[in-house]
């Protein structure tokens, strides 16, 4: 069982010291703050002990590995894109991706947030 883990330079953690880790460990936050980057780090050192590849610090697997770590085009860094999150993204990605270029109205996955033209 993993007992401690301390996270140095992953996604948004630079360097988080020792995070003691119970039987049970909830972690909570504001939107885009990293929760989920912690599960994906378990899951990518899960998958590269896993894997027969032992030539790879990190094993990042194919399209059927448990972490998909994403690439510029899944989270596009864009001025205009500033004001949604990055899980929010994915969206514009898509419409970039498409070769109609739809624009995109919507993009969030809740409705809460409103409605914003992205270009």
């Amino acid at each position: 069982m993993l007992k401690k883990l301390w996270i140095k330079n992953y996604k948004l953690w630079e360097n988080t010291n020792w995070i003691d880790m119970a039987p049970m460990t909830l972690f909570f936050g504001v939107n885009s703050s990293g929760k989920s980057s912690i599960g994906q780090l378990l899951m990518l050192l899960k998958q590269t002990i896993d894997s027969s590849d032992r030539q790879s610090v990190f094993f990042f697997g194919g399209k059927n590995a448990l972490v998909q770590t994403g690439s510029y085009q899944e989270f596009p860094e864009h001025i205009d894109l500033k004001q949604f999150d990055l899980s929010d993204r994915k969206f514009i990605a898509v419409a970039n991706n498409h070769p109609d270029k739809p624009p995109v109205y919507q993009a969030t996955d809740s409705k809460w947030w409103g409605w914003s033209s992205a270009f």
